[in-house]
């Protein structure tokens, strides 16, 4: 079950959605100082995890994370959460997040979720990563799996790390290993305020990520910012290195199809200068090296989604029985730390109306993915007005 591998260099900075450089003011479990590797979980084979105990108020579990790796190849997962009874889950799913996709093979990263569900002081639950949620498998190379980075040293007297290769929603769970917790930081939040933590308030500006809804309020967040109106740009498919060098700020990667990037009349309802990837498929657009990038990140990104839908059919057009599924978006920070954003499905689908994602982080922001779905799965992306900005004390992030 666990190869025995020791971390001697590997290191985690793990500040999620709510904390602050003095974690003794309010309510995180931070177990780290990852020295274990245990593996292996995915397709075919287990699902791994970690119990915890809900802190002293009525709180809600804003985020958590674990920090996985691939072996052989990537694959689905999704991380839910559910009650614990001390020796197996119990109850209904309490969070299932959107399908992930595991890291590149052979390097760790941080996945953060965030299921802002209420949880009960002193009662015990366990989030876990699998491939096969409530018994369903969802696929994925055969010869794949995945690595837990764990503490070996028992860190953390509310919980372990446990496993299972049964179906989690049912178990039985595996304690064996009761003197191992899984690396893993979860933020805790007052239950009427869920922007201010258990213990005392602090201002929105405090948070390490903030979100926003509207370009308004994001601008008045950031300093110096520069917007790509996507205007001026060749037209025809344009290789990423050619997308790149227009503007000379942001990279652009064409994932589910190599250099088909598009920009201009692409979407019956944008304004004829809109940026996709071949319009069905994922892309990623990193910011390691703009005028205000700082350090490795930027520290603000704010773009107009005025199209994104799962649905293989054309706008408007709705195919009896087909399903429609929210998107993702990975947020990967300079740290190495990686965050997923579920995006509403149907964006733009029945007529124009853009959805706007903006994010500031003091860490820095090094890439947004859109899109994580294998290739016959792949949605349907269309983005403007993408925004890239620095710190409101001065350019990049401070």
């Amino acid at each position: 079950m666990m190869n025995g591998r020791t971390i001697v260099v590997f290191t985690l900075l793990m500040l999620c959605l709510g904390a602050l450089p003095h974690a003794e003011a309010f309510d995180v479990i931070d177990i780290s100082d990852g020295n274990l590797t245990v593996g292996s979980w995915g397709p075919g084979q287990g699902s791994y995890g970690q119990t915890f105990t809900a802190p002293a108020g009525d709180c809600v579990l804003l985020d958590y994370s674990f920090s996985l790796e691939s072996m052989n190849a990537q694959f689905p997962f999704v991380s839910q959460v559910y009650a614990w009874t001390g020796f197996n889950v119990t109850g209904p799913s309490l969070y299932t997040s959107a399908v992930l996709l595991s890291p590149p093979i052979n390097n760790f990263a941080t996945y953060v979720f965030s299921p802002s569900i209420p949880v009960i002081a002193g009662q015990q639950y366990i989030a876990f990563v699998t491939n096969q949620p409530d018994g369903v498998p969802l696929g994925g190379p055969p010869e794949s799996g995945g690595n837990m980075l764990a503490n070996q040293d028992n860190p953390y007297a509310g919980g372990q790390f446990v496993f299972t290769g049964s179906n989690p929603a049912i178990g039985p769970w595996a304690l064996t290993l009761n003197t191992v917790d899984a690396v893993f930081h979860a933020t805790f939040a007052s239950e009427s305020d869920q922007v201010h933590p258990c213990r005392p308030s602090r201002t929105a500006s405090s948070r390490p990520t903030v979100f926003y809804s509207d370009r308004a309020s994001f601008l008045a967040a950031v300093g110096e910012s520069i917007t790509d109106g996507y205007t001026g740009y060749p037209t025809g498919t344009l290789s990423d290195v050619e997308m790149s060098a227009v503007i000379g700020e942001t990279e652009y990667e064409s994932l589910s199809c190599a250099d088909c990037n598009l920009v201009g009349n692409v979407f019956i309802y944008g304004d004829g200068s809109d940026y996709c990837a071949g319009c069905n498929g994922n892309f990623r657009l990193s910011f390691t090296k703009t005028s205000l990038t700082s350090g490795g990140g930027v520290f603000g990104v704010g773009v107009d989604i005025v199209f994104h839908t799962s649905r293989h059919s054309s706008a408007g057009d709705v195919i009896p029985g087909e399903i429609s599924l929210d998107g993702t978006v990975l947020i990967e920070y300079k740290n190495g730390e990686v965050r997923a954003i579920t995006i509403p499905a149907d964006v733009g689908f029945f007529g124009p109306g853009p959805y706007f994602l903006g994010v500031t982080d003091p860490r820095g922001i090094k890439s947004l993915t859109f899109g994580i779905e294998p290739l016959p799965l792949r949605q349907f992306w269309v983005i403007d007005n993408l925004t890239i900005a620095g710190h409101p004390s001065g350019p990049g992030n401070r």
